[in-house]
Order: C-alpha cells, then structure tokens, then sequence
C-alpha cells in the first residue's frame, strides 16, 4: 500500500517537473522572440551592428558600400548568430558569399558594407530607414 503511495508520488513530481519545464522553455521563447531584433549605431568614427552577435567597422576600413533595391530572400544563417522568421542576425551566406548579416528578411532594400577581411549586409525595418543608412553611410566613409 505505501508503495502505491510512493509511486503516486513519484508520477505526481514527475508530471509536475515536465510541466513546469514546458512552461518555462515556452515564456524563455517568448521572452527571446520579443527581442529578436538588432541595432545600428552610426558613430563618429564606426558603424556598430549589436543583436545576437556585434560588430564594430571602423569607417577608414571601409571599401564599399552598394545599396540593393530587392528583398534579401537568399540570407540564410551559417554559424554563430540568430535566424528567426523576421531576421537573420549571424555569420550567413548570400548568394553562396560569406557574409555577417544584420537583415529584417521582409525589408525591400539592403546595403552590402565591404571591408579588407569581410562582407556585411545590413538593413533597418524599412525601406525608407535603409535608404536614409546608406546616405548617411556614403556621408561618413573616407574617399
């Protein structure tokens, strides 16, 4: 009789252990999923891309940058970083390029920042907000 007891009390742990487990996996997911963006800083001297992963590019290291008007559909993560459904933030390949993408995948519009060691492709949550980067980017790269 106390083994049915005990048993009963084992089940009861257990079921309430994986509860409480699936609970807190799916509030971490939702508390993860409301911060899955990124941020561009412009600073004096260097761009700062912050999100899952971060990156400092010195404006003088700087060779190109191109603005693209089309959606960045062929960004897919491969490696460190993040890849939701509303963003890649990660080392990613484009067109078979290695690149570290900071991207909103359903924003019309890129920019491609090219230095000596790495390709960068960056854009902000709207059309009009990349756009307004990529002038304020050709502003601040030395010629």
């Amino acid at each position: 009789m106390e083994d049915d007891v005990t048993t009963k009390r084992i089940i009861h742990g257990v079921f309430g252990g994986i509860i409480v487990l699936c609970i807190s996996v799916i509030a971490l997911l939702l508390i993860y999923g409301k911060q899955a963006n990124y941020q561009i800083y412009l600073q004096a001297k260097a761009i700062s891309l912050h999100g899952s992963i971060g990156d400092t590019i010195p404006y003088q290291d700087i060779i190109n940058v191109v603005y693209y008007d089309k959606t960045p559909t062929q960004v897919h993560k491969q490696g460190a970083g993040m890849e939701t459904q509303k963003l890649v933030c990660a080392d990613a390949k484009l067109e078979n390029r290695k690149v570290r993408a900071y991207v909103y995948k359903e924003t019309q519009g890129y920019i491609v920042i090219k230095t000596k060691n790495r390709q960068y492709i960056v854009n902000d949550e709207t059309n009009a907000l990349t756009k307004q980067l990529y002038q304020n980017l050709q502003t601040r790269i030395p010629k």
